[in-house]
């Protein structure tokens, strides 16, 4: 699927990680410090990252089943699933900010 592969690539532009312990996973030549990571979805068929601390945490908006989209946080290869809120960025404490999807306008 065009949109995971998509999803993967945006994701491993924003993972950071020493490439020394792992070789890269794609044709296009590595990014010195960087390493490509596949965040999933959330039984959907598409994820987008848009935000990474220096952790490694990421956050985005993840597919659904239902197909509806929904916030996420990848944390230590675990996808966590934040409902109707889109992320926008999240800092080095872990701390997420972003908006309401559901309407509450809060």
């Amino acid at each position: 699927m065009p949109s995971i592969l998509g999803a993967a690539l945006l994701a491993a532009a924003l993972t950071a990680a020493p490439t020394a312990s792992a070789a890269p996973t794609s044709a296009a030549a590595p990014v010195p410090g960087y390493r490509p990571v596949e965040v999933g979805t959330l039984c959907g068929d598409s994820s987008s990252a848009v935000a990474m601390n220096d952790r490694g945490d990421v956050v985005g908006r993840a597919q659904a089943a239902d197909g509806t989209y929904r916030g996420f946080l990848w944390r230590h290869g675990r996808m966590t699933d934040l409902a109707a809120f889109t992320p926008t960025d999240v800092n080095d404490r872990g701390r997420i900010v972003g908006y309401p999807t559901d309407g509450s306008g809060g």
